[in-house]
Order: structure tokens, then C-alpha cells, then sequence
């Protein structure tokens, strides 16, 4: 981070993030917000472990800590400059905190893992190995929650690029991303069957309205 962002130029940029989530993936909001109202009804045990995979620079996440006041909520991104982003984000919150890790280098074991707009990151060459890792981070009992959409807004690639050059102004700078985002994404369908193979007991994809959707997985 530079001295250039300072409180005000967080804040500024977490609006800009949120407001290109709706743009690259529309609905998105929406969406998380009934992800959140799902795990309060559920009735997570008090110190409840959940992570929020590819959480970017944690608009989300502190969204969904907000929601489960009881929670131990982690935030994950393999990207610095975000989870730098997100480690400086408001309001702080004791239970709370943002690690920089890529799938396969999170570390320790959670009662849910959840994630907004990634689903579609994941390939069809690479689903065994995700669902394995995704399931190595997952206790006895664990769920898996994903919320995305079906259809990618032809301005989407632009917005994402907008939000990276408002960000320049602030001193940061977009990163070079690995290569495992090249490639046929995953069929959501597909994602929820193979889950079987891999020590979950089900998988299910749950209509959201439009070309939204819910992709869940359990171990029991």
C-alpha cells in the first residue's frame, strides 16, 4: 500500500469494487445477501469457522462477518494487493481477518466455505483437483456455498479493467494473474455431480432468479 490511500481512498475504492461486482457479475449483491440469511438461519455454533474463497478486497466477507456475529470469519485471496486492500477495510471486526492464499495454500479447517463470482474461475481439467482441495479444508460436518451467474455481461472484462485504473491513481498496481483462469469454465451441473467422487455427500445447484445461482456441497 502507499501513503496515497488513506481512509477516505478505501472506502472510495470499496464502493468502486462493489459497484463493479454488479456489472461483472449482476446480481451479485443480491445473492450474497441470501447466502448470509442462509448460515444465520442455520444456526452455526458459537466459533463457527468459515471462509470466504477468492474474497477479493473483502467487501463481502465483512459483510458476511457482520451477518454471523458469532462466526470466526477468514477472507482468501491469492491476490497481495487486494487482501491488503481488505486488511485496511471498515468497520474492523474482532473476528474477522484476511489471509493471502490461493485454494491450495489456505491453511487450517472450516465448518463452511463460501465464495461469490469464482465458481466460474474453476476449469473443466481442474475440478478433481479443486473439489479435493476444497474438501481437505473441510470438517466432518461442512458446507460449501457458492453464488454466481450463468451469464457474463459483455461489459464485464471493461469494468473489471475500470476498476484497476482507478486503482492505479491510488498507487496499486493490477497484478498478472496464474494461468488456471484460461480455459472451458466449469458447468455448474457437472461441479455438483462430480462432488461424490471426492467425499461429499451431495451437491446441489439451487435457481436464483434470472441467471443467478446457488451451488451447494455437503460432507454428511
Amino acid at each position: 500500500m502507499t501513503p496515497r490511500l488513506d481512509p477516505d481512498g478505501v472506502d472510495f475504492l470499496m464502493r468502486e469494487w462493489d459497484a463493479m461486482l454488479e456489472v461483472y457479475a449482476p446480481g451479485n449483491l443480491a445473492r450474497w445477501h441470501t447466502v448470509c440469511r442462509r448460515l444465520a438461519a442455520a444456526g452455526l455454533a458459537p466459533g463457527a469457522r468459515v471462509l470466504d474463497l477468492g474474497c477479493g478486497p473483502g467487501t463481502l466477507t465483512r459483510r458476511l462477518a457482520e451477518a454471523l456475529p458469532t462466526a470466526q470469519v477468514t477472507g482468501a485471496d491469492g491476490t497481495a494487493v487486494l487482501i491488503d486492500l481488505a486488511r485496511l477495510g471498515r468497520p474492523a471486526l474482532p473476528r474477522l481477518r484476511f489471509t493471502q492464499a490461493w485454494l491450495h495454500e489456505v491453511e487450517g479447517t472450516f465448518d463452511v466455505v463460501v465464495s461469490s463470482a469464482m465458481l466460474h474461475y474453476v476449469r473443466e481439467d481442474t475440478i478433481d483437483s479443486h473439489l479435493e482441495q476444497l474438501r481437505s479444508l473441510l470438517s466432518h460436518h461442512g458446507r460449501v456455498f457458492h453464488v454466481d451467474t450463468t451469464y457474463r455481461a459483455g461489459d464485464a472484462g471493461a469494468a473489471w479493467s475500470r476498476w484497476w485504473a482507478t486503482a492505479a491513481a491510488y498507487g496499486i498496481d493490477a497484478p498478472t494473474w496464474p494461468e488456471q483462469v484460461a480455459g472451458r469454465a466449469v458447468d455448474p451441473d457437472r461441479y455438483a455431480r462430480s462432488a461424490a467422487r471426492h467425499g461429499f455427500a451431495r451437491g446441489e445447484v439451487i435457481p436464483l432468479g434470472g441467471e443467478n445461482l446457488l451451488v451447494t456441497l455437503d460432507v454428511t
